[in-house]
């Protein structure tokens, strides 16, 4: 694959260097290992989070990051599973130009991970946790590769105004419950301490067990959203996942987060469907079947539930008038349906009338 640089002059403050690429793949690295599909979807997770999302140069995590993840998705391409990444470069760290200018010139072009194995079998590794993303000039994955750099005015659109939140990471290793009962923990199941009292390593510790937080660690215990995991064996619970899908788009009772996150919760969740050999459901479906109910919410709420009327005059009128209308309608159904009895009747009684003269003359 070619590497695509497009216009690279970095001369107005306001302007930032990105780097698109592929920083793992669903194939035999080097080591002669594969990290599976499962586990690159929870990477792409957990390399969109603080501090995870850290980008270095050759494994030198000592130094400043030269750049930081800000989006990553698991990509179909030819076939094969690909943990795509994109970063914004630190025009702050001391040796910018320098890993501008490789970059721009195809020295640096690869990328390389530095993680923990968390399962494996054989030489598949099923979990893992990535510490660090590196530019390099030689990958162990022969996938992992420097794709586009580009250079774009920094210009927030909204979705970049609107407050988005993060999927907690999961900080300790978690079997998986299939046959618990499933109830929603309270402070109390963690810890006897109260929030402010945790220190930030507790409160990121806590947050691994829901789905979602505005930002991880969060100001507040009930700012953590869709809990899944059990609080005192840190166990992933079956029932505990398949009620917080069913609350990301669920109807009243559900949980309200930016729309722009429900892409990322579900993936997070769905991983874990996978990890119980489950199907998860269609997110597409999903999103339409939440919006629908949205719609019936809206159009609900202008009732009032101790009497079931409209308490809009007007919507009631309306109402009213379209129940008469189709009071008409069936009364001059009922009719016809009235009248084709007559005929059917007549009829019957004509074919009667001619089968017994038809009898008679045989």
């Amino acid at each position: 694959m070619q590497l695509i640089v497009k216009s690279l002059q970095v001369s107005d403050s306001d302007k930032n260097v990105y780097v698109e690429g592929y920083a793992s793949a669903a194939v035999k690295d080097l080591d002669d290992e594969v990290i599976t599909d499962e586990a690159l979807q929870i990477a792409a997770e957990e390399l969109k989070q603080e501090p995870y999302n850290k980008v270095f140069v050759n494994h030198d995590y000592r130094d400043i990051p030269i750049g930081k993840i800000i989006d990553a998705a698991v990509k179909t391409v030819d076939g094969v599973k690909k943990l795509w990444i994109k970063l914004v470069l630190n025009k702050a760290h001391p040796n910018f130009e320098t890993v501008y200018k490789s970059l721009k010139d195809g020295f640096l072009d690869a990328f390389s991970i530095g993680f923990k194995v968390l399962e494996r079998a054989g030489n598949k590794i099923k979990r893992l946790k990535i510490l660090e993303v590196s530019l390099v000039g030689i990958p162990a994955n022969p996938e992992a590769i420097v794709d586009t750099v580009y250079e774009k005015m920094f210009n927030p659109t909204e979705d970049d105004i609107l407050t988005k939140g993060v999927v907690p990471g999961h900080p300790w290793k978690y079997s998986k419950d299939a046959e618990s009962g499933w109830s929603k923990p309270s402070l109390s199941d963690f810890t006897d301490k109260s929030w402010d009292e945790l220190n930030e390593s507790e409160k990121r510790s806590i947050a691994g067990h829901f789905a979602w937080s505005p930002k991880n660690p969060p100001e507040r215990f009930t700012d953590l959203k869709l809990p899944h995991h059990n609080p005192k064996t840190h166990a992933v619970v079956w029932r505990g996942v398949v009620a917080a899908m069913a609350a990301l788009f669920g109807a009243r009772g559900g949980v309200n987060i930016p729309a722009s996150d429900r892409r990322k919760v579900y993936n997070h969740l769905a991983s874990h469907y996978r990890e119980f050999d489950k199907t998860p459901p269609n997110f597409e479906a999903l999103e339409e079947a939440f919006q629908l109910i949205r719609v019936l919410q809206d159009a609900d709420s202008d009732f009032d539930l101790n009497n079931h009327k409209k308490t809009d005059p007007d919507m009631e009128t309306d109402l009213q008038k379209k129940v008469e209308e189709l009071e008409r309608e069936k009364a001059e159904l009922e009719a016809k349906l009235k009248d084709l009895t007559e005929k059917i009747k007549e009829a019957d009684e004509k074919i009667m009338l001619m089968a017994e003269i038809l009898a008679i003359d045989n």
